[in-house]
């Protein structure tokens, strides 16, 4: 390739760790194999294998027009396993490769699977399919050996188990089982990872449509008989609040959509494998929308039903300094979930999981929201809870359900509506007390996330008497929860929505709508509370 006639083709993403690695060539110290070119990167320290997952998904460069873009390397050849070998200068170093064992595995050897839908690894050294797992000194040491050390908090509350990761050693290119931090029996630290980028050809993006005058999306413009708000799709309706200020010149709202099946859906059982696109879900999912790769990240307890549709509108001239946007949507046309449980069929999937009955609250859609605004207080304004190593990821699509089919966000300069969700904390499905006390850790941890941005907010509230009482009726919710009176929590977000709306904020929408931003999430809790939590107490 005549590598002088590169040109750089940058998606200005927002991502887990940082800006997208694009180049404007093959990136230094990378190499060819076959269709695909693969990178050694070296961080120097310890990296978790879910850092460098994401690091991998955000990498791209372009030769001559066509865009390369990367994941954790894929390795099914010992010729492919020959050539990443050659990447390495220190054959001291691990690497980690795109291998994970499913967390329901309860055996070393059972569940390996590579990402980006490459399929299986085998559990054991293997020709053909290819598993260059290392020998041991004994049978019983070969690996893949069994390294984490299962019954984590979040694993017991969620029912997952914890899983292991396939790292690379350099000095042989032969593979290990590793924690998700890079303990292995090779007893050195992974302080690296293996891109391998692959040619793409994104699909085309079509510019659905465009709202002309956002003035009509307000309830208030709402002629009598008609429903409120403006259609985007036909499935889905945002209605702006009155305090939305517009440019009569600018004020059009573009909007673009993609349809999609969400591919950790099981066809055989409609459940989703939630170990299938481990920790980055979408990342490679939607790698052919090159806006999106990268950006939309969801829960990991959030999964389609099957099909899931993304809404992206932009509206630079749109300004909302205080309130919310409400977004309404049906159900897609093909999916299981229904906003009511009883609608499904005999014949659903979800019917027969949540046997006897349908008294299963995971059974529902639900409404996703993101803004990509508001950098400023990232950390707490959009995160994401991935309950399979407990931690909260920064800037993600967040479940703001606030009704059937309903949610609020507070911004419409530029969001991200996803349509066609369903909570699935996994198996097993049909015990209802595990359900329930998943929706109650859950609902904990958006009870936390509200408490962060109330104290957010204390320099945008006038009076610090209003503080205290929000302040107040958040601490009193999460008692009460933890006491298992989940009516009293109830109560309590009730009043403390109540007390918000008498609190004076002060009116700067260049930096924050405080209000808005805690008025989704009170929302959103009462809602959880009321429809996922009180009546399938047991």
């Amino acid at each position: 390739m005549n590598l002088s006639r590169s040109v750089i083709r940058c998606i200005g993403l927002t991502i887990l760790f940082g800006p997208m690695m694009c180049f404007a060539q093959q990136p230094a110290g990378s190499i060819a194999h076959g269709n695909n070119f693969y990178q050694l990167v070296t961080s120097g320290t310890a990296v978790t294998w879910a850092a460098a997952s994401n690091e991998a998904n955000s990498a791209s460069f372009t030769i001559d027009g066509t865009e390369y873009r990367g994941y954790l390397a894929t390795v099914t050849s010992a010729d492919e396993n020959a050539a990443i070998v050659s990447l390495f200068a220190d054959p001291q170093l691990m690497a980690w490769l795109g291998g994970y064992q499913l967390p329901s595995a309860t055996y070393s050897d059972e569940g390996w699977r590579w990402g980006n839908e490459e399929g299986e690894i085998a559990g054991s050294y293997s020709v053909d399919p290819y598993a260059n797992w290392a020998p041991g000194a004994t049978a019983e040491n070969n690996e893949p050996t069994n390294s984490v050390v299962p019954g984590s908090e979040e694993n017991v509350l969620f029912g997952l188990s914890e899983r292991d990761y396939l790292a690379f050693a350099g000095q042989n290119g032969s593979w290990y089982a590793a924690t998700m931090q890079g303990q292995n029996a090779n007893l050195l630290p992974v302080t690296s990872y293996v891109i391998e980028y692959e040619p793409v050809t994104p699909a085309p993006v079509e510019i659905i449509g465009s709202i002309e005058n956002p003035e009509n999306c307000k309830a208030s413009q709402t002629e009598p008989g008609e429903e409120p708000g403006c259609n985007t799709i036909d499935e889905h309706r945002l209605i702006l609040p009155e305090s939305a200020e517009f440019d009569p010149d600018e004020a059009t709202i573009l909007y673009r959509a993609w349809t999609f099946i969400d591919p950790r859906v099981s066809p055989d059982t409609g459940r989703c494998d939630l170990g299938r696109y481990a920790l980055d879900p979408f990342a490679t999912v939607i790698q052919s929308q090159p806006e999106l790769a990268g950006e939309l990240i969801f829960q990991e307890y959030l999964c389609g039903s099957p099909k899931i549709t993304i809404v992206k509108t932009d509206a630079p001239a749109i300004r909302i300094t205080t309130d919310t946007v409400k977004t309404i949507h049906s159900k897609l046309d093909g999916n299981l979930f229904e906003c009511d449980p009883a609608s499904l069929s005999p014949a659903d999937p979800g019917y027969a999981a949540a046997a006897p009955g349908i008294d299963d609250p995971q059974f529902r859609d639900r409404t996703v929201w993101r803004s990509t605004l508001h950098d400023a207080i990232e950390g707490t304004y959009n995160t994401v809870y991935f309950p399979s190593i407990g931690e909260n990821w920064e800037g993600n699509a967040s479940d703001r359900t606030n009704a059937c089919g309903s949610s609020e966000g507070d911004a419409e300069e530029k969001s991200y509506f996803v349509l066609g969700m369903h909570i699935d904390f996994g198996s097993p499905y049909d015990e209802a007390e595990a359900t329930f006390d998943n929706f109650v850790q859950l609902t904990r941890y958006k009870l936390l996330r509200l408490r962060d941005n109330v104290e957010l907010a204390d320099d945008d509230i006038d009076s610090d008497d209003d503080m205290q009482k929000l302040r107040k009726k958040v601490e009193q919710a999460i008692e009460e929860l933890d006491k298992q009176h989940y009516e009293h929590a109830l109560d309590d977000i009730e009043k403390f929505l109540n007390e918000l709306e008498k609190t004076e904020f002060d009116d700067d929408y260049d930096e924050y709508n405080r209000y808005g931003e805690l008025k989704s999430r009170g929302l959103n809790i009462q809602h959880t509370l009321a429809e996922m939590v009180i009546p399938f107490e047991t």
